[in-house]
């Protein structure tokens, strides 16, 4: 009877008492600390990121500022021309600037016919030449866009020309006048000496014996 009640006892007593669990068996697992990059600063080099590819062309990188737009080509045909008129005898292109007549409004013709002229043999007409390019240089129309690169050209080359050309009159002018210079004075020698002669004295005639 004793040890029944003994054995009733401790049963209760073992249901009574709770039952200890270990904290760290039961508690969840902390995850590793990550470290976060630190945020780019001024003083920090950044990569540009790399253009984007999403459709399908690539990067074309702008112009330079202060870059000239590429001029429209120049036609083939005033080289073709000017190396006919080149071919041609002086009849035949004095013969072709009678043709060619005025050129009105057209840039096409004013090319054309200063072509012609810088052909023609000497005297060569170098002012009208000149007004001509600088028409085309002026022309508002589209057909003289791709003609003025060449017209500046001309008009240079032609313009360094006159300059010369006005000098060279010039220095004749100056030559034909130091020529009448020397002509005058050259008469005025002779009729110096003329006047030396007339009044030198003349011998004594001997006497006759």
């Amino acid at each position: 009877m004793t040890a029944a009640l003994v054995s009733l006892v401790l049963l209760a007593a073992c249901q009574a008492t709770p039952v200890r669990v270990d904290d760290t068996a039961s508690a969840p697992a902390v995850p590793a600390e990550v470290t976060t990059p630190a945020p780019a600063t001024a003083d920090t080099p950044t990569s540009p990121p790399p253009p984007s590819a999403t459709d399908g062309t690539s990067a074309v990188p702008s112009p330079p500022t202060g870059a000239v737009a590429p001029s429209p080509g120049l036609p083939g045909w005033p080289l073709a021309y000017a190396e006919r008129l080149r071919q041609m005898p002086p009849a035949q292109v004095i013969a072709e600037i009678a043709d060619l007549g005025e050129p009105g409004s057209s840039a096409r013709l004013q090319m054309q016919l200063a072509l012609a002229l810088m052909h023609a043999p000497p005297p060569q007409d170098t002012v009208r030449t000149l007004g001509l390019l600088q028409r085309v240089i002026s022309h508002p129309g589209d057909e003289a866009v791709a003609l003025k690169p060449l017209a500046r050209l001309l008009a240079t080359r032609l313009a360094t020309q006159r300059k010369l050309e006005e000098s060279n009159e010039r220095l004749n002018l100056q030559w034909r006048d130091a020529q009448r210079r020397i002509e005058l004075l050259n008469d005025q020698l002779d009729a110096m000496r003329a006047i030396e002669r007339s009044l030198s004295p003349r011998p004594a005639a001997t006497p006759s014996r």
